[in-house]
């Protein structure tokens, strides 16, 4: 049913505007040029360019490739059968679009808006396409639909004005169902009704030069199994920094990533190639019950974040890095590779042995037969000590993170950063990488508080405390308030932190009526619903009432109407 409602407002749509499709783009923000497609392909997209610097496919640092193709493995167990999709090699198992929709209609686009674009443009108003696909937005007016529209016609965005969720100096939003039929997938998988939102957002700003930001938004629509359990996201590329026989692979538990370097000088890039780093920044959510454990979604300082109690963000799970020209160790051509690789293993099911000098040597005096297995090369290059990766090759990385739920119409949001570093020699190119790693870790802790647009506002929500008039207002029974807590430091890579906030509700004789909000708050804007027939409003009469803000030394009141 919801297929074929999603089929009846697409063809709607199209009947009453024109849509002009993009299916490919050059993600060309900061120093990393990255081209992508609408169906889930990063790197490995040929868009031919007049500048010869930039044109085909591969992404480019510095003007050379570093990364040639890349995607993931999603993976797990529907109706008891274990399965896996992919984006990887020559392999695509996803269609353009949502579940249902004809891959080729021109909606099923990519959606690219950009911080310096003018407020309300073609592109604030193109986003009205990608909101109907199921793209977030920023609700100023608290209606829940996206309408930018320039309500006191100065032009310029106000915070009461629907935007996009801009992050960064560019966001470029796609989304991709896995509808290819059951004989053309790799794994012979048949289509679960599986859409992944993806967005790619960067900044040009000192130190955030060297990252891109990937999102991805996983939803089990319910086409088969309202429970898909058991599942694993598998980051997958192929790295190759300039000349591909010579690079090395390795892993940092410690940052949750995996990063491919350099042998030593390279032909394209000379005595200092890059060191690249896929770092996870926010895995997926898994249920523990333990009060004491706390997960968390950050969608950026507008669209705020989300606690969640009693769960946990999942870190590194595995990381195999492959194609060390050796038996099992190929492309996971069958099921049980893929659940090998998953494991740590090899593609025939072993776990490699860090005390093989085959496979990488343990340095530093490190006892090899204390060091994990499940993740390859494991060690620091830089330091000498632990399983380092030796034998220098075009290597593939395959690396995971879960398990997870897969439950119907609950989305699971990861977040990857694809981070470069580039110092004086190989070696010390880790080191930058690591350092940006860190800048990257912080931005995402901060719910990329550095990254909030703010060009042409009249009310920079980075700058100020803020209280919005409720809405609807006059109301009955229920109405929204919203709010904004700045960062107490504004220092370009300091850590944010908010305040103690309260939010309550008087009558006009000045009695509390309730407490909406009354604890810790980090910056960001927040939004909450006061229910006058709820218990917290005392099934409140018609009249006048008030709300107020407190954190700190702020202090402001607005005034309400309920009618009945």
């Amino acid at each position: 049913m919801k297929a074929i409602l999603n089929i009846i407002c697409l063809l709607l749509l199209l009947l009453f505007s024109q849509i002009e499709g993009q299916t490919t783009y050059r993600f060309f923000v900061n120093k990393i040029n990255l081209p992508v497609n609408n169906k889930g392909n990063i790197a490995n997209v040929n868009i031919p360019d007049p500048d010869p610097i930039i044109n085909g496919a591969g992404a480019k640092y510095d003007e050379n490739v570093f990364l040639f193709n890349s995607g993931f493995f999603l993976s797990g167990n529907a109706n008891g059968n274990f399965f896996s999709t992919c984006i990887a090699e020559i392999y695509n198992d996803y269609l353009p679009g949502i579940v249902g929709s004809l891959p080729e209609d021109p909606i099923n686009s990519i959606y690219v808006v950009s911080a310096d674009d003018e407020p309300f443009s073609q592109s604030w108003q193109n986003w009205k396409n990608a909101v109907l696909l199921g793209a977030d937005f920023y609700d100023g007016n608290n209606n829940g639909i996206y309408d930018p529209i320039d309500l006191n016609n100065n032009s310029i965005w106000d915070l009461n004005e629907d935007m996009p969720p801009i992050l960064g100096e560019q966001i470029a939003w796609c989304v991709y169902n896995d509808g290819v039929p059951t004989e053309q997938k790799q794994y012979n998988a048949a289509p679960f009704g599986i859409e992944i939102q993806q967005t790619l957002f960067a900044s040009k700003l000192q130190g955030f030069e060297n990252i891109i930001f990937i999102k991805y938004k996983i939803t089990n629509t319910g086409l088969v199994t309202d429970v898909i359990d058991s599942v694993y996201f598998s980051p997958w590329d192929d790295m190759d920094i300039g000349d591909p026989p010579d690079d090395l692979s390795g892993c940092d538990t410690i940052l949750n990533s995996v990063f491919t370097y350099n042998s030593g000088n390279d032909d394209q890039y000379g005595i200092n190639p890059p060191a690249v780093f896929t770092s996870i920044l926010q895995g997926p959510v898994s249920f523990t019950n333990s009060p004491g454990d706390k997960a968390y979604i950050r969608n950026g300082f507008m669209l705020g974040q989300k606690e969640l109690i009693g769960y946990k963000n999942l870190g590194l799970y595995s990381f195999a890095g492959y194609a060390k020209n050796s038996p099992g160790q190929s492309f996971p051509a069958t099921l049980d590779y893929v659940k090998n690789y998953i494991s740590g293993k090899d593609g025939f099911g072993n776990y490699l042995n860090p005390c093989d000098s085959l496979w990488g040597n343990v340095f530093g005096n490190i006892d090899c037969n204390s060091v994990n297995p499940v993740y390859w090369f494991s060690g620091d290059p830089v330091t000498e000590i632990g399983w380092i990766d030796i034998r220098s090759l075009d290597d593939r990385k395959f690396s995971s993170t879960g398990p997870f739920k897969l439950e119907k119409d609950k989305p699971i949001e990861i977040i990857l950063a694809l981070i470069v570093g580039r110092g004086s020699d190989a070696l010390n190119s880790i080191t930058k990488a690591r350092d940006n790693v860190l800048i990257a870790i912080n931005e995402y802790e901060n719910n990329f508080y550095n990254l909030t647009y703010k060009i042409n506002s009249t009310i920079d929500p980075l700058s100020g405390y803020n209280l919005f008039q409720n809405y609807p207002n006059p109301f009955n029974s229920a109405t929204k308030i919203k709010y904004s807590i700045p960062p107490t430091d504004n220092s370009l890579l300091g850590r944010a932190s908010g305040g103690f906030v309260t939010l309550k509700i008087y009558d006009v004789l000045g009695n509390e009526i309730a407490t909406l909000v009354n604890e810790e708050k980090l910056p960001g804007v927040y939004e909450v619903e006061f229910n006058g027939h709820s218990d917290k409003g005392q099934n409140l009469s018609s009249g006048v009432y008030f709300y107020q803000l407190k954190t700190g030394n702020y202090i402001t009141t607005k005034k309400m109407i309920n009618l009945k």
